[in-house]
C-alpha cells in the first residue's frame, strides 16, 4: 500500500514538472485510482455539470434514430476519467472535474 502511495506522489510530481504550462499525467487501474483520491481529498463526483446534462439528456430521449446504431448496437457517447486519463494524459483540472462538489 505504501508502495503506491508513493507512486501515486512521484506520478504527480512528473506530472507537474513534464507539463509546459499545466502538469499532465497518465495513470491506469489501481494507480489512477489512488490518483484520483489524492486529488479529490477521497470526495468523488459525477464528471464535470456539462457531461452530466449530456448524459441526462441522452438517457431521457425515448426516440431512436437510424443513424444511432451501427450494426444494432447504440453508439456510446459517455466518456469516463478512464478515457481521459487512462488511455492518453491528462491535466490536473481534468481531474479534479470528477470530484465531488465539497472539492471543487
Amino acid at each position: 500500500m505504501m508502495k503506491v502511495a508513493v507512486l501515486v506522489v512521484l506520478l504527480v510530481c512528473v506530472g507537474c514538472a513534464v507539463g509546459e504550462t499545466e502538469g499532465t499525467v497518465q495513470a491506469c487501474g489501481r494507480a489512477l485510482s489512488q490518483l484520483l483520491s489524492f486529488v479529490c481529498h477521497g470526495i468523488y463526483g459525477e464528471p464535470r455539470d456539462a457531461k452530466r446534462s449530456a448524459k441526462v439528456l441522452m438517457l431521457d430521449e425515448n426516440i431512436i434514430k437510424p443513424e444511432e446504431y451501427v450494426l444494432g448496437r447504440q453508439l456510446r457517447v459517455q466518456r469516463g476519467v478512464a478515457d481521459e486519463c487512462c488511455h492518453q494524459p491528462c491535466s490536473f483540472s481534468a481531474l479534479e472535474s470528477y470530484c465531488g462538489a465539497g472539492r471543487r
